[in-house]
Formats: structure tokens, C-alpha cells, sequence
């Protein structure tokens, strides 16, 4: 029997997703889009309605969420909306006698009921942070039973980083998610990179990706001072893996109030680390203040994260009784990575190159969005187990994570946004036609800002909200990004068709066998055409993170870059998020269009109609 699962993930990035137990992975919504503003802590009520309403969805069976510490009325009431606060009020002081869990489930029920969404379960499932970040991973690549899950961040329910199976006996139909191998959150590196993002004068939660973009340009001369200040010393030239607590300054009263005052496990310890890290890298600075010296300690900090997991992912691997016993060693186990760590898309291509897995895959939403899949896998894998074998076990899959609002557009409406901008022509076109109007633009060298049919979940612009542009002129990188009033490191980022990625990049094989590559969530050496033709996507290390396009992950697409390259003999486009400096990918026609006559440039299609300013030039001139 059909069971209908909600599912929502807290803190940064809040979102939600919904799940049918026959028809699989419904919606998923992150609150940052529908409410437009980027990375909110929001109570993700909004997306639960969302995802719900776009799903026509009436009736949900169970209520999952994780949430990096235990829900608290406080952080509630910190975090829900205005417009609902008067609800939770009421809700608490007539239900003021039960468990604050309680109350919070009584509200969150009471806000669905009244758009027409009725919760039939008694209570909602709260699912351990790093089993959620697993899961995450599996509505997109189903699941080979020799695998290994491997999660990474900041910290969750006290852990920074986790090795974990899924144990299946399809006799007994019972699943179980075993933790194998785990890291303490003092030891975690994704928060050594947060704080040294945070350090450097970067947005901590948002601007990490400028770090590893940055890295290449520098040398890794800090990597030992890293080491000397925050681990133990084993003495023989041998680095151990654990933060020595005693080389971590002390809490100031404030600080130590602090502590008192959180829910998050080891909180006194993530403030230290904080305090040293800050510290470190203020340090160097003090001593030589130059672009070259945040390189090198960009590329230090990079340089270390990777040590920190190859070494770790050998260790399980090859040394650690209880993975190994776990693992079939007949043939090399399919590694899925998730955790905000893993957004980190040259660390990927580390692990990828390896060579300890017969295939790595990255969940498309890896940070803590993707734990709103995550806790209904969790939750469906324990209390509908035959049906969870039947859809994921021993499958391959590569569903894309188009999982968010659908985009169209009818030309009555694009008059009404159009209002009184006469310098705004607008048409209709069926899919075919629209196809080659994109690549005839894009072969003109116009800027393209595509918003069609339903939006990515996740990090990645996968096409959906995408901007798409020419590839062949290095210096596009620098006029556009000022054109999007943007500061990036990382140059644009390609998409391509997967005939011809093997001809781009170093140790690319197909989609059947990389399939991450059709979800931009890692790196790639480029080949010299690739390198010698598309500058505008290769990085200075001769790297790329790719979008590969099949006709079965994205027919539109794939047509739009077929139809280009038979115009110009070019492989390969720009593929940018289609957004505003710090703004959200668009979620919706009216954002989507007064974000792109904001961003002044040529053409925005919506659905299937076409909007195109007149008498203008190439590269928004």
C-alpha cells in the first residue's frame, strides 16, 4: 500500500522534500527559493506546503526531519516565519504541559491542515544527521549492495564524519543502516575549512567553494603549520588524525555562556577549534598580508582536506577490520559521498583518482538540504523494507534531482511582466523551434538565461536555471561575472554532451560508469582541445567541473547542444546558476524576470516563450 513521506532538514539551507512509496521521489524545495533569500535558516514550513501543494498532495503518512541537534522551542521560535509565529504561540500555551517535540509536531500539523494537508501519524521520525546525509544519496543512483557510504561536515548529533552500510536481509525483508567507522566533531575538517573561509574574510556557510577555487593558484606551505598547531604528533614523521584538544585556546566567560545555552553536542569544543583556527590563519597574515599569502593559505587548508580523506577512505578501506569484513573484496565497492565537505568538487576528483571504488558517487543535494531525502530514506527503509528493496537495491540509476517547481509561461503573462519595457520583444516557440532559437543566440554570442521546466534541488544549476554562454574566450570570466556582479576563483563551469566528454577530460568513460558527472559535483582533468578551445571553463590547473548531458537525464538540452554544435562545431557551453549576487537560483516567472532585465542580459526563456532585448549587442554591451 501507497505511503506518502515529508520530509524536512534544519539550519542552513532549510528544505523539504516528499516521497510516494510507489511512484518514488516527488518534490524537493529548499526555503532559500521560495522565499528568496540565500541560505536561510527559515523554518522550511513554506517548502513542506510547497512541495505538498505542487505534488497535489492531501494526506502524509510520516513526518521525517534531521537537524544537526535536538529541536527546541527556542530555535523555533527563532526560526518560523512572522506569519506563523501567532500559531505556535497559541499552540504553546495550550499544549504548554507536553514535551516540546510534542508541541512542535501539534504546530507543524496545525499550519498544514489549514492549506489542506493532513498529517496521519502520531508523531514525526527525527533520523540520526549523518545516516540522513547517507540516504541522501540513494533515490538518485539506487543502491549496490557492495558499497560504502562515506559522510562528511561540520558536525551533526556530534559527529563530523562517518563510514556506514546498508545491511540487508531480503528473507527477513528487514534493513538495517549500521555505523561502521565515525569521527568526533572536534576533528572535523569541513569545520577547519569553514573557519578558515571565515578567516580569510569569506562568508563561512557560502563562500567555501571560493577556497578551493583560489587553491590553485597558491602552494601548500601552510599545510605543516596546520598540522603542527591543531594534531597530535605521533613522533615518527606519522600525522594522527585527531585533534589534539590541549593545543585548542581556551573560552572566555562569554564563550563558556554560550556553551550553557546550546543543544549542539561538544559545542565548547567547536568554539575552541574556532578560536585556534581564527587564530592560525590571523597569524600568517599578520606576517605577510598579500593576495599570494591567502593562495597559499587557500591552497594549504585544500591540501590538507585531501590528506584528511584519502587518508581516511585507505584507512577504511584497506586497514579497518570492521569495513572491511563488511565489504565484498571480489570486486571494488561503490563509494556515495555526501555532507556539506563534499560540495567540494576538486576533493572529489581526489577520491575519484584513487582508484579504491569501482564507481564514486556524490549526492546531488550533498549538503545538509539533502537530509530532508535522507530522513524519509531512513525512515521508509525501516518501516516499508520490501518496498525500499524493490525500488533502490542492486539498482542503477541516474535520476536528475529536478525535483522543484515547475516553470511555464503563457504570452499573456509575459505581456503583464513585460509592463511598460517596449525595449522587451516576446514569442512562443514549440520545444524544437525553441531549441534552435537558444543555439542560434548562444552562436551569436548572446547571453542566455533559461528557466524550463522543473527546478534543480541542490547546489547545481543542471540547465533548469541556468545561464548559458560561448566557452571559447578566456576573458569571459572576467566581464561576466562583473556583468552578474559576481567574485569567483573557480572559472564558469562547462556542460557538454557525454559522446563528447571523452574527448574533453582526462579519464572520462561514459554516464553509465561516472555518474556523477551528470550532477557537476566533481572535477576533471581537461584534455588539450578542451584546454586549447573552452578557456572560459578551464580552471589554471587544467581542471573542469562538468555537466554531462544524455538524452535521458535532459532531452531539452541535449537538443539545445546538439543543434549548437552542428551551427559552430563547438562541444561544449557555460553553464552558470541563474541568479543575482547573493540570491537563490529563481524559483519563480516573476523573479526570474526582473532578475534577468537586472542582470542586462540578452535573452530569458521561460518555459516556451522568449523574451529578448532590442537592439542589444553581444556581452550585455
Amino acid at each position: 500500500m501507497s505511503k506518502v513521506y515529508l520530509g524536512f532538514s534544519l539550519g542552513f539551507n532549510s528544505s523539504a522534500a516528499l516521497f510516494d512509496s510507489e511512484k518514488g521521489l516527488l518534490k524537493a524545495i529548499s526555503q532559500e527559493r521560495v522565499i528568496n533569500v540565500k541560505n536561510t535558516k527559515e523554518f522550511p514550513i513554506d517548502a513542506m506546503i510547497k512541495c505538498c501543494k505542487d505534488a497535489n498532495v492531501s494526506e502524509i503518512d510520516y513526518l521525517c526531519f534531521s537537524h544537526y541537534q535536538e529541536l527546541s522551542l527556542k530555535e523555533m521560535q527563532k526560526t518560523v516565519s512572522d506569519k506563523y509565529k501567532h500559531i505556535l504561540y497559541f499552540i504553546c500555551k495550550n499544549n504548554a504541559f507536553l514535551p516540546e517535540h510534542t508541541q512542535i509536531f501539534i504546530f507543524i500539523k496545525e499550519v498544514l491542515s489549514n492549506e489542506g494537508i493532513y498529517v496521519i501519524g502520531q508523531s514525526f521520525h527525527r533520523t540520526d544527521h549523518h545516516l540522513s546525509h547517507a540516504l541522501s544519496c540513494i533515490p538518485f543512483y539506487g543502491f549496490s549492495k557492495n558499497s560504502l557510504f562515506v559522510t562528511s561536515d561540520g558536525f551533526g548529533d556530534g559527529v563530523s564524519q562517518m563510514a556506514s552500510m546498508l545491511r540487508i536481509d531480503e528473507d527477513k525483508g528487514e534493513i538495517e543502516v549500521e555505523e561502521l567507522a565515525s569521527n568526533k566533531l572536534v576533528d572535523s575538517i569541513g569545520l577547519i575549512y569553514q573557519f578558515t573561509t571565515g578567516a580569510l574574510g569569506f562568508k563561512e556557510h557560502q563562500h567555501e567553494g571560493k577556497i578551493t577555487g583560489l587553491a590553485a593558484f597558491g602552494a601548500p606551505i601552510y599545510t605543516d603549520l596546520f598540522l603542527e598547531k591543531l594534531y597530535f604528533d605521533a613522533g615518527n614523521g606519522e600525522i594522527v588524525w585527531m585533534i589534539d584538544e590541549n593545543k585548542l585556546l581556551p573560552l572566555d566567560d562569554k564563550e563558556r555562556a554560550l556553551v550553557k545555552d546550546s543543544k549542539i553536542i561538544d559545542f565548547d569544543k567547536f568554539l575552541r577549534l574556532k578560536k585556534t583556527v581564527y587564530k592560525i590563519v590571523y597569524d600568517i597574515i599578520e606576517e605577510s598580508n598579500s593576495m599570494e599569502t591567502i593562495q597559499d593559505i587557500a591552497s594549504s587548508i585544500q591540501t590538507l582536506a585531501e590528506l584528511f580523506i584519502t587518508e581516511s577512505l585507505m584507512h577504511y578501506v584497506k586497514h579497518d577490520e570492521v569495513v572491511r569484513n563488511s565489504l565484498k573484496y571480489n570486486d571494488a565497492p561503490v563509494c556515495y559521498l555526501a555532507g556539506g565537505l563534499f560540495a567540494n568538487v576538486k576533493l572529489n576528483q581526489r577520491i575519484r583518482e584513487m582508484n579504491l571504488f569501482s564507481e564514486v558517487c556524490v549526492a546531488p543535494p550533498m549538503g545538509d538540504e539533502g537530509t530532508a531525502i535522507g530522513s524519509i530514506m531512513c525512515v521508509f527503509a525501516k518501516q516499508q523494507p520490501d518496498e525500499f528493496i524493490n525500488m533502490f537495491v542492486d539498482k542503477q540509476l541516474i535520476n536528475m534531482p529536478y525535483l522543484g517547481t515547475s516553470i511555464d509561461c503563457e504570452l499573456y503573462e509575459a505581456i503583464t511582466m513585460r509592463k511598460q519595457k517596449s525595449d522587451v520583444d516576446i514569442k512562443a516557440y514549440n520545444d524544437d523551434e525553441l531549441a534552435l532559437v537558444i543555439s542560434k543566440a548562444l552562436a551569436n554570442k548572446k547571453i542566455v538565461c533559461l528557466c524550463k521546466n522543473d527546478m534543480e534541488f541542490g547546489p547545481r544549476a543542471l540547465c533548469n536555471r541556468s545561464i548559458l554562454y560561448d566557452c571559447t574566450d578566456k576573458q569571459t570570466n572576467d566581464w561576466l561575472n562583473k556583468q552578474l556582479n559576481r567574485t569567483e576563483f573557480m572559472p564558469f563551469a562547462p556542460v557538454c554532451l557525454d559522446e563528447d566528454a571523452s574527448d574533453l577530460f582526462i579519464d572520462y568513460e561514459s554516464i553509465k560508469k561516472q555518474r556523477a558527472s551528470s550532477f557537476m559535483t566533481m572535477t576533471y582533468g581537461c584534455k588539450k582541445e578542451f584546454i586549447e578551445n573552452y578557456p572560459a571553463a578551464c580552471h589554471v590547473d587544467n581542471t573542469a567541473r562538468p555537466q554531462v548531458v544524455s538524452k535521458s537525464n535532459n532531452a531539452f538540452i541535449h537538443k539545445v547542444l546538439k543543434s549548437y554544435k552542428d551551427m559552430t562545431g563547438l562541444k561544449v557551453l557555460i553553464n552558470t546558476s541563474f541568479n543575482l549576487h547573493n540570491y537563490p537560483i529563481v524559483e519563480n516567472k516573476n523573479v526570474a524576470f526582473d532578475s534577468w532585465f537586472v542582470s542586462n542580459t540578452d535573452m530569458l526563456v521561460i518555459g516556451n516563450v522568449v523574451f529578448e532585448m532590442k537592439n542589444k549587442n553581444a556581452k550585455g554591451e
